[in-house]
């Protein structure tokens, strides 16, 4: 029960990053490369609030990073962490609202495109 938890903590935590990448293949890279890890594999196993605190973490910037940020996105994500591990929670979301506050001007100014990442 525990692995089906945390495997569906997994596709929720790099879900919001299909939209923001342009290579869809590098998220499914991604979370294929952290769910191989052997620590992923022993807290994830062992119901450990480690994993579902770095999906947590995953997911908010993620919705932080969209075109459109979404926020109810963001506060799911950070809820989770904080629900986890409180000093993480606050460890996630100080820089969060600090990019949140500055995301709308530097995209205004064009220093930070609607993307993450750009074809070269």
């Amino acid at each position: 029960m525990a692995l089906l938890l945390a495997g569906g903590a997994l596709w929720l935590g790099f879900r919001p990053w299909l939209r923001i990448l342009h290579r869809p293949a590098a998220v499914w890279v991604a979370a294929g490369l952290y769910g191989s890890l052997w620590i992923t594999l022993f807290y994830a196993g062992s119901a450990m609030p480690n994993h579902y605190s770095a999906m947590g973490a995953t997911a908010a910037v993620g919705c932080l990073l969209a075109p459109r940020p979404r926020y109810a996105g963001v506060a799911a994500g950070l809820t989770v962490v904080t629900l986890m591990r409180p000093n993480d929670g606050v460890a996630v979301a100080a820089p969060l609202l600090l990019a949140a506050v500055l995301m709308p001007a530097l995209r205004r100014h064009g220093r930070a495109s609607g993307g993450v990442c750009r074809p070269w």
